[in-house]
This record gives C-alpha cells, sequence and structure tokens, in this order.
C-alpha cells in the first residue's frame, strides 16, 4: 500500500506537476527542504533529471508522483476541542429593582 503523502510533499509534487516531461527547477520548490526532496525520491515520487547547461537542478513528477498527488488527503481530526461559551458571573439588574431600593 501506497504511503499518503504530507501536505509539504503534495506541495512539492504539484509543484513539479507544471514541469512536464523537462523537469521542474529544485529552486521552484517552495517550502521543500532537502529531506522532503530526498522523500520524493526515496518513495519513487519523483526523479533527478541531469542538470541544464547553467547547472540548474532539475527534478520531474513520476507516474507513481502523480497518482500519490491524486490520492485522497486524510481527514484531519480536530486537535482541541471547541470552545464554549462560558455562563455570565454577573446578574442584570432590572432599573425598577434599583428605584423601589431607594424608596
Amino acid at each position: 500500500m501506497m504511503r499518503v503523502p504530507t501536505k509539504r510533499e503534495r506541495d512539492a509534487l504539484r509543484h513539479l506537476s507544471y514541469g512536464g516531461a523537462e523537469g521542474e527547477p529544485v529552486a521552484n520548490l517552495f517550502g521543500a527542504g532537502e529531506k522532503t526532496r530526498q522523500t520524493l525520491l526515496d518513495e519513487g515520487w519523483a526523479e533527478e533529471l541531469p542538470p541544464r547547461l547553467s547547472g540548474t537542478k532539475l527534478m520531474r513528477i513520476t507516474a507513481l508522483g502523480r497518482e500519490a498527488l491524486d490520492s485522497p488527503e486524510p481527514e484531519k481530526e480536530p486537535s482541541r476541542r471547541k470552545l464554549s461559551t462560558l455562563p455570565p458571573r454577573l446578574k442584570t439588574i432590572n432599573p425598577a429593582d434599583i428605584l423601589k431600593r431607594k424608596r
């Protein structure tokens, strides 16, 4: 069974999918550091291409990477319980009661 990519891996795969067969410069993978890029390669979701003459490193998404990108995102469980409204600690005063007390 294929592992579901994390949000960061999914974002990197999405950027790689823009490059097509020519690949995408590694510098365009915003937010994806060396570890994320290595994970993409280890999982078989991406492959390295020979660098351009300018020395720009390139990567491209593989068929397995497209499958991982198209897989449904896991549902996130709420990390905290919902906030509830506290009951008022002060009582409201009826103006008629104030007038009765002054007499």
